[in-house]
């Protein structure tokens, strides 16, 4: 067995970058001109790419180079591995430039858009714009981005009668409950997995999800007299085709900001300017747009 069948190729970047514009030029000289060498030496190395895979690439026909099916599998994954290669390089460099004023936040999808409209702007306008990078992710994601020192701060939501997390701080209280259409349908399910495993565990007839969407979506639908859903008090819909059912005891959940073990003041920017936000709004904060 030879050593390609064992090792296979090595993936030197370079000359990934080589056989891609040979491609994309069709043409060996224009290829060697971009890449700033000389025709026979971009022969050269197409030639020993060629050699080491123990395949051509091309087929030269009529002074025109033809990509073979080896060649139109090996150029697409070059493609991705140097399109990998530039999103590694991007991130590092960000990484790099990272302000010590900065924020990187983890949310849910539900508060998403209450960051970005309401949130974003305060922090911004207190540390610089650009200050706060946001990502979307649930709890356990949030909690665990937090750990690794992915994330700076984080908002999650809290199960009733679950303790908060270390480090975190309640902005939000809010409780839910069922809106009903008035015309019979199957239940509605945010699509924030912590607000659909909600919904399931405690919607009339939640196994018989049949929509999963943005609350603001949902609300819409409601409006219109499609469904249920579980949604906070304070943003029930105004719609006469909606009835409102409780639960009793009261469902109670919180919204908490949590900030990392070693998180920087931008951090505790942000906490304070979700606090004051999610206080201005309650629960309508959830159906932000």
């Amino acid at each position: 067995m030879s050593r390609r069948e064992t090792e296979g190729f090595d993936f030197d970047t370079r000359l990934l970058r080589c056989i891609v514009t040979i491609v994309e030029e069709k043409s060996l000289s224009r290829a060697a001109e971009k890449l700033y060498l000389s025709q026979p030496a971009l022969s050269r190395a197409l030639r020993g790419v060629e050699t080491e895979l123990g395949v051509p690439l091309f087929a030269r026909e009529h002074n025109t180079l033809r990509l073979t099916n080896a060649g139109k599998l090996f150029v697409n994954g070059a493609r991705s591995i140097l399109h990998i290669e530039q999103e590694m390089n991007e991130a590092v460099a960000a990484c790099a430039s990272h302000r010590p004023d900065s924020v990187t936040a983890a949310v849910p999808r539900a508060l998403s858009a209450f960051v970005r409209r309401f949130v974003q702007p305060d922090v911004e306008a207190q540390l610089g714009e650009g200050a706060l990078c946001v990502t979307q992710a649930d709890p356990d994601e949030a909690l665990r981005a937090l750990r690794d020192g992915e994330a700076d701060a984080a908002l999650v939501f809290v199960p009733p009668g679950q303790e908060l997390p270390p480090r975190a701080q309640e902005i939000l209280r809010f409780e839910l409950v069922f809106c009903e259409a008035q015309t019979p349908g199957a239940p509605l399910a945010s699509a924030d997995p912590f607000l659909r495993a909600m919904s399931r565990a405690y919607a009339p007839g939640a196994q018989d999800v049949s929509c999963t969407a943005d609350l603001p979506v949902l609300a819409e639908l409601l409006a219109l007299g499609r469904g249920g859903l579980m949604v906070p008090r304070a943003a029930v819909p105004q719609s006469a085709q909606a009835r409102v059912r409780a639960f009793d005891p009261p469902l109670v959940c919180r919204c908490a900001a949590v900030c990392g073990e070693d998180a920087l003041p931008a951090a505790s920017v942000f906490v304070r300017c979700a606090a004051s936000r999610a206080a201005e709004l309650g629960g309508r904060a959830l159906l932000a747009e």
